[in-house]
């Protein structure tokens, strides 16, 4: 069983409204409603924060694909460029 310790909150008279309604609307105290907020908040947070860093992920390969590609086509023109150099006109 999970141990509990006291948080004192302050909370804006509007917000702490929200929560009394809330509350009441699902008949559960006011502590549960902030248990339930808090615990989707820090999930929704992990979530963003995951899929931030796969983003991240594939950011970075296609940055590499790119730089990749833009590499060969300049290596290709300074290749036909030295060419032209060369060549007698």
């Amino acid at each position: 069983m999970s141990e509990f310790r006291e948080l004192l909150l302050k909370l804006s008279e509007e917000l702490l409204n929200e929560v009394e309604r809330i509350s009441a609307d699902m008949q559960i105290t006011t502590e549960e409603v902030v248990n339930k907020s808090l615990k989707l908040y820090i999930k929704r947070h992990n979530d963003l924060k995951k899929g931030y860093e796969e983003m991240a992920k594939l950011n970075q390969e296609y940055a590499e694909m790119c730089l990749k590609a833009d590499n060969e086509v300049l290596e290709a023109c300074e290749e036909k460029l030295s060419e032209s150099e060369n060549s007698d006109c």
